[in-house]
C-alpha cells in the first residue's frame, strides 16, 4: 500500500475552502480524504490531478454529511462504526460514490485500491488498519502533537 503524505498545512487550515460547518471536525475528515487521494494517486498515478481531486471533494462531502451528527467530542468511541471507512469485499458507499463523482469508476476504484482497509475518523484521532495486523494513526501526525 502507498504510504501515506500529510497534506500541507496550508491547506488544512485552508477556512476559505471548507465551509464554517466542517470546522468542528475540518481536521479529521480533510486527514482521512487527503489519505485516500493520496493512496490512490500512488496506485495510479496515470490518474489526473483534476480527477484526484475531485475524488477527494466528493469525499470530503460525503464525510461532512455522514458525521455531522455522528460527532462526540466528549466520548470519541461513540459513533466509531458509523464514522468508519471500510474498503473490503463490501467498500463502503462514500468511496464508491467518490470514485464515481471523479470519474474514476467503482470498478476501478476496486482495481486500484484493492487491499483490505479500515480507517476511523473520530474526534481527535485519524487511524487505519491494513489487513488483520498493521495499524496507524495519521491525525495528528507526530509532527502536529509535538510541542514547537
Amino acid at each position: 500500500m502507498p504510504a501515506y503524505s500529510e497534506p500541507s498545512s496550508t491547506m488544512v487550515d485552508n477556512s476559505s475552502y471548507l465551509d464554517s460547518s466542517l470546522m468542528n471536525f475540518s481536521n479529521e475528515i480533510w486527514t482521512a480524504a487527503c489519505w485516500w487521494a493520496t493512496a490512490i494517486n500512488k496506485a495510479a498515478p496515470s490518474l489526473s490531478a483534476v480527477t484526484i481531486n475531485k475524488f477527494r471533494d466528493s469525499l470530503l462531502t460525503g464525510l461532512k454529511t455522514r458525521i455531522e451528527s455522528h460527532w462526540y467530542v466528549e466520548n470519541p468511541i461513540k459513533g466509531q462504526g458509523y464514522r468508519a471507512l471500510v474498503c473490503a469485499e463490501t467498500t463502503d458507499a462514500l468511496l464508491l460514490n467518490a470514485a464515481e463523482a471523479s470519474g474514476i469508476g467503482a470498478s476501478n476504484f476496486r482495481k486500484i485500491f484493492p487491499s483490505e482497509t479500515v480507517m476511523w475518523i473520530d474526534p481527535g484521532n485519524v487511524s487505519y488498519r491494513h489487513g488483520q495486523m498493521y495499524e496507524k494513526q495519521i491525525y495528528p501526525s507526530e509532527e502536529s502533537s509535538s510541542p514547537r
